[in-house]
């Protein structure tokens, strides 16, 4: 909510402060309210008032206060054809409507998104004595019990002398090397701050004001803390017996256990060329890349690559692992790209607003400016903010106390947290972030790099003996990443989700073939195998892929691709077992929508483990993203081992929007007028997706008592949302690889709160 200052500041009220301390003072003093006033109640533009006061500094004479008070003036009664009221009372009451009204505007409807309020919240109006420095040691100041950045257990904050009002700061320090020099004030402050902290129970922070020998405490209340002060504070308040090992759980925001091991920005002025959403935490500088091959370039001149780019495609996803950020002008955050940037860590601005991009001349365009390939760019994959330029990054160590909160949660958490991959190599993250198993293995993003060709070879070609030539090699190649999943996980169960996607994402887009074909022909050069590629697009090509030939529809049309995908499975856990391992192997089938279509690929599968000559255990389930499937849940229990709800498809489907292209298109203005709370792809619809999830699952153990329940949406992630699934009676919930730590947090938390 908004913040107004000097309320009561009337011109006798002006010249009894000047009186009181000196002209200068009021002045400034004058201004402050008049600028508050235009903005906060009148609704005068900051542009216009920022173009008054601004350029006043503190070595401006007098006069120049004084007439940009008397130009704000003047423009609050040229927009509002009133003046600002001389009786107190009007100008309070006229103070209180602002800030109430205040809670339905943008930025309060954002916080009350970031902190889960509702909107039907009634929001308070405190109104408190203002206090002025005044003398040779006055001055105003912010403090802390303990440093907000880092935890240290020392009294922390800043102090100006030259100031009027606290104001916050991108860095604080010792309080005592930051100016305030009185040693009788800073134990005043200890003490204050002290006691505060016992009574809340967490750090504290009280703004202050110094006006001679006196201490003003204007302020007090919880410090907003970095995520390292925050872990770290939490374990130590425990560990001193301030608060209870419960409340330290309580106390630490599930998101900074993510953000904690992400690089940020340093300190700065700059103002963001374009915004978009924040897709993989942290912050990332390189040089503009448009494709793969100006990534690899860069690499090879040692420079960090941003790939820029409209969509990821498949050719794009090995790459992923070697560039520093990626930015992208379509998705959301439950979108493709979101999602294979934030299983590996990379930071990601996805949707971002008023941005081309121009192939031909290698140049983006953002707002009206321009920017060639290989200049430098800076994004925040946490805020969603692109600046143009090389900003300054910096990394807080990562507190050993996270550990300790971790073993804590791990205590008291009864869901379990399992980890989504891309590729056999994050299986390794899962198991270093404690992951208690995969929950989703998304096996087309194994099909990218150099065993496209192949892909594309089984797509394009008929000729049989070239596609089971083809679908050999596919065979050998998943034997190999699925051996390495096993291997990593071994003991631990893998859930391996068969092909899902639209066939046509493996296959270039029609504009560039037909380019290419026309480019070819010119040059007197064989177009034949581009013409069997545009053949096989426009077989492939469907008006609404995302409801097409995708998932159990696949393996139904074409089931050798299926068939190569089961087979490779079952010689993986073959050679795990004559190796010693205990592999434990779940297949999982997508976007099934009838108990008919689920049994016709267990018997495949069922007939391919037979066939394989001795007993492999290897378990069947389906995913449930369709609403037609929860709705006959119990039917499709009966021919499943598990269910995994695959929440950003469920949502999409039972919603009925895009989750590539909603966001951009109309979520933020949904969410900015509050027709919607949050943004569904990113914390659950427990009111619609919630309660199909709900009857699915008592549906489900009503004819199935034994049938294990995962979420592996990346809502399996979002704390509101586990909070969600715990009640429900999930089973486990599977996230990307860096959100493991957060989602056990989230998870203990739920646990604590349903048993009080």
């Amino acid at each position: 909510m908004d913040t107004l200052l000097s309320i009561g500041m009337t011109p006798e009220v002006r010249s009894r402060v000047a009186d009181w301390s000196d002209d200068r003072t009021a002045a400034t003093v004058w201004l402050r309210f008049v600028s508050g006033y235009a903005h906060t109640i009148r609704r005068v533009t900051r542009t216009r008032i920022a173009k008054i006061a601004d350029p006043i500094t503190d070595t401006s004479p007098i006069e120049a206060i004084e007439d940009a008070a008397h130009q704000i003036v003047a423009a609050i009664i040229d927009e509002t054809q009133k003046p600002i009221p001389d009786a107190i009372s009007d100008q309070l009451a006229e103070a209180i409507e602002a800030v109430c009204a205040s809670w339905q505007r943008s930025p309060a409807r954002q916080v009350r998104t970031q902190q889960s309020l509702a909107d039907s919240q009634t929001p308070a109006v405190v109104v408190h004595a203002m206090v002025l420095p005044k003398g040779t040691s006055g001055g105003v100041g912010v403090s802390f019990s303990r440093s907000p950045v880092t935890g240290n257990p020392t009294l922390s904050g800043n102090f100006d002398d030259r100031a009027l009002l606290p104001e916050d700061s991108q860095q604080w320090s010792a309080l005592a090397a930051s100016g305030l020099a009185d040693t009788k004030k800073l134990q005043t402050l200890n003490e204050i701050l002290g006691a505060l902290e016992r009574d809340l129970g967490c750090v504290a922070r009280v703004d202050f004001v110094s006006e001679d020998e006196r201490l003003w405490c204007v302020d007090g209340r919880p410090a907003d803390l970095e995520p390292t002060a925050s872990i770290r504070t939490a374990v130590d308040l425990a560990n001193e017996g301030v608060i209870s090992r419960q409340q330290a759980l309580l106390g630490v925001d599930p998101d900074h256990l993510e953000t904690v091991a992400t690089a940020r920005l340093s300190p700065h002025s700059e103002t963001a060329l374009t915004y978009g959403s924040g897709a993989a935490p942290g912050a990332a500088s390189g040089v503009i890349c448009l494709d793969v091959q100006a990534v690899n370039d860069a690499r090879t001149r040692d420079l960090p690559a941003i790939l820029v780019t409209r969509e990821i495609r498949p050719e794009d996803v090995v790459s992923l692992g070697s560039v520093a950020g990626v930015l992208a002008d379509r998705g959301g955050k439950a979108s493709h790209a979101a999602l294979v940037t934030r299983g590996i860590g990379t930071p990601a601005v996805i949707g971002a607003s008023n941005m081309s991009i121009d192939l031909p001349n290698r140049t983006i365009s953002v707002g009206g400016t321009v920017l060639a390939e290989g200049d430098w760019i800076t994004l925040d994959g946490t805020t969603g903010e692109v600046f143009a330029g090389n900003l300054g990054l910096e990394n807080q160590p990562v507190p050993e106390e996270i550990t300790t909160l971790l073993a804590w949660a791990d205590q008291w958490r009864t869901l379990e947290v399992w980890g989504n991959v891309d590729n056999p190599a994050a299986a390794a993250l899962v198991r270093a972030a404690k992951g208690e198993g995969v929950g989703l293995a998304r096996t087309e993003h194994m099909f990218s790099g150099e065993r496209l060709s192949v892909v594309r070879q089984l797509l394009t070609t008929t000729d049989q003996r070239a596609r089971s030539i083809a679908l050999g090699e596919l065979e050998e190649a998943q034997i190999g990443d699925f051996e390495t999943l096993l291997t990593s996980m071994d003991g631990l169960p893998v859930v391996v989700r068969l092909l899902d996607p639209p066939l046509h994402e493996f296959l270039p887009d029609r504009v560039s073939v037909l380019r290419d074909i026309r480019l070819h022909a010119t040059q007197g050069l064989d177009t034949a195998p581009l013409e069997r590629i545009e053949r096989a697009v426009s077989l492939y090509e469907e008006s609404n892929p995302m409801l097409g030939m995708r998932g159990v529809r696949l393996a139904i049309v074409m089931p050798e691709i299926y068939r190569v995908q089961v087979l490779a499975a079952l010689e993986a856990v073959r050679r795990r077992l004559d190796a010693g391992g205990d592999p434990q192997l779940h297949l999982m089938v997508p976007l099934v929508g009838s108990v008919e279509e689920l049994t016709v690929v267990r018997n495949m599968i069922e007939e391919e483990v037979h066939q394989a000559g001795r007993l492999l255990e290897v378990s069947v389930g389906t995913m449930i993203e369709l609403p037609r499937a929860a709705l006959v849940a119990d039917a499709i229990a009966l021919q499943s081992d598990f269910f995994s709800f695959g929440t950003n498809d469920l949502t999409q489907t039972t919603l009925g929007i895009s989750r590539d292209d909603a966001e951009e298109a109309f979520l933020r203005t949904y969410i900015d007028r509050g027709l919607l709370s949050a943004n569904p792809f990113e914390t659950l619809d427990i009111d619609g997706v919630g309660q199909l999830m709900k009857m699915a699952i008592t549906k489900a153990r009503s004819v199935n008592p034994e049938i294990k329940i995962g979420v592996c949406g990346e809502h399996g992630g979002d704390p509101a949302s586990i909070a969600f699934f715990h009640a429900i009676g999930v089973d486990y919930v599977s996230c990307s690889p860096p959100r493991i730590a957060s989602a056990r947090l989230a998870a203990a938390q739920a646990a604590i709160r349903d048993s009080k």
